[in-house]
């Protein structure tokens, strides 16, 4: 805290006693102005934010629990999902594309001539 009478937090990357201290935090965490203690973006976690989450956990200090099936891809910070080609759904729970449509999320469009499709 700065000020007269301590009433202004220090900058941002720095903290302690007349904001002497430079912050230690990984991957974009910052640092509490008084104690130093690193607060974690969600993705991370550890004592300076230095652990990405791990596989099937996201959010703030990994707390969160991956929903994502079917080969999925979970987004370290809100939990949605990816899905691998051929699923969709909120989950990727939904199987495979609706006729003439395929790729991620099933959003791609076949341009197939009929006549060059077996049937």
């Amino acid at each position: 805290m700065v000020g007269d009478v301590c009433a202004n937090p220090c900058p941002d990357g720095l903290w302690g006693k007349e904001c002497s201290m430079r912050c230690d935090c990984y991957n974009g965490g910052s640092c509490h102005h008084i104690t130093g203690e690193c607060m974690c973006k969600p993705g991370y976690r550890g004592d300076k934010c230095q652990e990405q989450c791990p596989i099937g956990r996201y959010g703030n200090n990994c707390e969160g629990v991956c929903q994502c099936r079917n080969g999925g891809k979970c987004s370290l910070t809100d939990g949605s999902c990816r899905c691998s080609d051929g699923w969709h759904g909120v989950h990727c729970e939904e199987r495979a594309c609706a006729e003439h449509l395929y790729g991620p999320g099933c959003t791609g469009i076949c341009t197939c001539e009929p006549s060059n499709t077996a049937m």
